[in-house]
């Protein structure tokens, strides 16, 4: 239960359950934004995508308008990913694993 009160005194109360679905295990693959790595970042162009043993399908860039400048499709661990046409700026990178995706941010000079 979570209770919340604004300045001027007003009151809200919000009761929910917390489910944990299954255990890991050894065999189960773990996709997060600690599992991918990325660099160098900033970066001047080349983008190395690491993403240990999880597969990554494809990659999406998106710069902070939220416009799509760049996707790729692959089946690989590890890709350099070649940012050299796009312009100097902040970039969101999806990337994706299956039906699981991980959202990085890159800087390219």
């Amino acid at each position: 239960t979570v209770t919340a009160t604004d300045e001027a005194g007003n009151v809200t109360t919000c009761t929910f359950d917390i489910l944990v679905d299954g255990t890991l295990s050894v065999d189960d693959t773990i996709f997060t934004e600690a599992s991918i790595s990325m660099y160098p970042n900033p970066t001047n162009g080349e983008l190395n995508i690491l993403a240990g043993t999880t597969t990554i399908d494809k990659v999406e860039v998106y710069d902070l308008s939220g416009r799509l400048v760049k996707r790729v499709s692959f089946d690989t661990t590890t890709y350099q990913f070649n940012l050299n046409d796009v312009d100097a700026s902040v970039y969101l990178v999806q990337i994706y694993s299956g039906s699981n995706m991980v959202v990085k941010r890159v800087i390219k000079n």
